[in-house]
């Protein structure tokens, strides 16, 4: 899931948390790795890709998970 980017990431997963909703940082960016600063190559500007790692985080959803639980999850995830 990806939010604006005038909420920062570390209070909305702490807000999530409060709720029992537990969410995790998701995705680091390939040329800001530090393997990836050793092998990689970007041409260009990665202002794109680093604005959406900043946001996004991984909910706890699956394909098998109940849709009570999944409404739980979107009505915490909307009063944020």
């Amino acid at each position: 899931m990806t939010y604006g980017s005038d909420i920062p990431i570390v209070p909305f997963m702490a807000t999530t948390v409060s709720t029992v909703v537990y969410t995790v940082f998701h995705y680091i960016p390939l040329h800001s790795s530090p393997r990836g600063q050793v092998v990689g190559r970007a041409a260009g500007s990665m202002a794109n890709t680093d604005s959406i790692s900043d946001r996004l985080v991984r909910l706890p959803m699956w394909l098998g998970l109940e849709e009570h639980l999944a409404e739980v999850i979107a009505e915490v995830v909307a009063a944020v």
